[in-house]
């Protein structure tokens, strides 16, 4: 114990003679404190030197140690604390906490937090937490986080999330997420299960992807292989995807689970679409037996859109299939191909041509 209060007599020494040493900033209303060593909240050199130096602000324009956030309204060097960072203004440099880190105003630089990076301002730099990062206002960041990233304002750079981005302004970035984006005006990228944007000038890979400004459409179609296909058409005015399930009532009955992601090209005659999507054949429903699919169809759809009126179009165009089993040889789909082999661990594969004809509403 004697140990103890010596090692904490010589550190109120220690922080004493440091906070002499502090410096008037060029603004009159804040002093610099290079170097900073705390161990509870109000007893630190930052604390000393504002008792000494009443009504003045606190600057750490070098190095700040504390378990938890001591007293200063600025950072301008690095700051590690065990539990919590926090700067009343603005923060430049590297914010480190076991915890949490906060910034009142802008925050510029690196923050790394155990639990949240909250910035109250506006922010660039590089964030990571192991639950969420928060940006009041404009965010020209990349994000990494467990569950949440957030944006208040505009949004530019990589945002990574275990669940969820959300930018409630316009967005010209990288948005990668487990469950789903939700942006403004969307320029970039969007990967996630569920991607919502006001407008999207860019590429979403989604289960659903909704632009409002271009709303969900349904195509009913049918193919070569006498499935008929009913799918949700979402995404933008150039990059969409495709979600469908299909039905082959024959004996026996094929069910088929679609996703694909295609491109709309506009010409002067007509649009066309170029779309490579993947479905999954079961026999009678869920394959009883090992609970999997029976086989694979990846296809490669071209196709042209001839518009009927305002809500209706038809579809119509060729396809190049390629199949795979390790349970049937795809002969009961379809009785040509161009190429059909077996490998030697037992996988069917099949390519042949073949065509698609629909509607669009």
């Amino acid at each position: 114990m004697k140990y103890l209060f010596g090692f904490l007599g010589v550190s109120l020494v220690v922080m004493s003679t440091v906070a002499s040493f502090a410096g008037q900033s060029s603004d009159d209303a804040y002093i610099q404190v290079p170097f900073n060593l705390g161990f509870i909240h109000g007893l630190s050199i930052s604390d000393l030197v504002k008792q000494a130096n009443p009504g003045k602000k606190i600057v750490h324009n070098g190095v700040s140690l504390a378990p938890l956030s001591a007293g200063a309204e600025k950072l301008n060097g690095v700051a590690l604390s065990g539990i919590w960072s926090g700067y009343s203004e603005d923060a430049n440099g590297v914010q480190l906490s076991g915890v949490l880190n906060t910034v009142g105003g802008n925050a510029n630089g690196i923050q790394l937090a155990g639990v949240a990076n909250v910035d109250n301002g506006d922010a660039t730099g590089i964030h990571l937490a192991g639950v969420a990062n928060s940006v009041s206002k404009n965010a020209n960041v990349v994000q990494l986080s467990g569950v949440v990233n957030f944006a208040g304002g505009k949004a530019q750079g990589l945002f990574i999330a275990g669940a969820l981005n959300f930018a409630s302004e316009d967005v010209d970035a990288v948005q990668i997420s487990g469950f789903a984006n939700i942006s403004g005006k969307m320029k970039g990228i969007q990967i996630g299960i569920f991607n919502i944007a006001e407008e999207l000038d860019g590429i979403p890979i989604g289960l659903v992807s909704y632009v409002k400004s271009v709303g969900l459409h349904q195509d009913l179609w049918a193919d070569e292989t006498r499935f008929v296909h009913l799918g949700l058409r979402s995404g933008g005015q150039e990059f969409y995807n495709l979600l469908s399930v299909g039905v082959r009532v024959n004996e026996p009955t094929r069910w088929a689970v679609g996703w694909g992601i295609g491109r709309h090209i506009a010409t002067e005659f007509f649009p066309w679409e170029i779309e490579l999507s993947s479905y999954s054949v079961f026999n009678n429903g869920l394959n009883k037996e090992e609970n999997r699919p029976e086989s694979s169809i990846l296809k490669l759809r071209l196709m042209g859109i001839f518009g009927l009126g305002q809500s209706i179009s038809l579809v119509a165009g060729a396809t190049l299939n390629l199949f795979l089993s390790h349970r049937d040889d795809g002969f009961g789909l379809i009785p040509w191909s161009i190429s059909s082999s077996r490998t030697a661990d037992g996988w069917w594969i099949r390519v042949w041509p073949g065509f698609v004809a629909g509607v669009r509403f």
